[in-house]
């Protein structure tokens, strides 16, 4: 079983203000959008994990809950602001090593990452079935993206990983067994940090600005 990870934790500090993962999207939001692509792939279920705003973020996610094909659990990091992700991502691996042990790799995803490709998340997965490495990600014209497909092997060392680090730095330590699916398609590169990101991911998906 593959489980993922959705990173919905985030203060949104480059967007200026507004909480991006909440920002309309299509006829949801980004972060429902984001959650609707990876329920829609061959994960067994999907762990998100919230901090910043968790109510309001928290009301987004079970509002699409009866309509997801997988399970959807929520954990809440209450460290979410210190680090770049990593303190909410061990808090999935934690939250994965509990309560799914028959798990055999995480997806971490993320959370404004409207226009992640379904197949691409389908082929991952298919990929780390064929044993192609412990370590997976996509990549468009030589730039990686998400989302990250780490082996239960490398949880432990997700887990020691400092404030200061993040999962960047296990994929160089292990080099030997990192393996990139090579795509077409930008959508793996498109997250909205950004009002520009923003409003760029909108005119891709063909959603008419304001």
């Amino acid at each position: 079983m593959i489980i993922a990870l959705l990173l919905a934790a985030g203060t949104s500090s480059r967007y200026g203000g507004a909480n991006k993962l909440l920002l309309p999207f299509g006829t949801s939001t980004v972060l429902g959008t984001s959650l609707n692509a990876i329920a829609q792939t061959q994960v067994g279920a999907v762990v998100a994990v919230t901090g910043h705003q968790a109510d309001a973020v928290t009301a987004v996610l079970q509002t699409h809950t009866p309509m997801l094909p997988v399970g959807l659990v929520l954990t809440r990091n209450p460290h979410y602001r210190e680090g770049e992700m990593v303190s909410s991502v061990q808090m999935g691996v934690r939250h994965v090593m509990q309560h799914f042990p028959q798990a055999e790799a995480v997806l971490v995803c993320l959370g404004d990452q409207p226009l992640l490709p379904v197949d691409v998340v389908n082929r991952l997965i298919a990929a780390h079935r064929q044993g192609c490495g412990g370590l997976l990600a996509p990549r468009f014209r030589g730039q990686r993206g998400h989302p990250v497909l780490i082996h239960r092997r490398y949880w432990p060392a997700v887990l020691q990983l400092p404030p200061s680090q993040n999962v960047r730095d296990i994929l160089r330590a292990n080099r030997h067994d990192l393996a990139f699916l090579d795509i077409n398609d930008e959508g793996i590169l498109l997250d909205v940090d950004t009002p520009e990101a923003y409003r760029y991911a909108r005119q891709v998906a063909g959603v008419v600005t304001g």
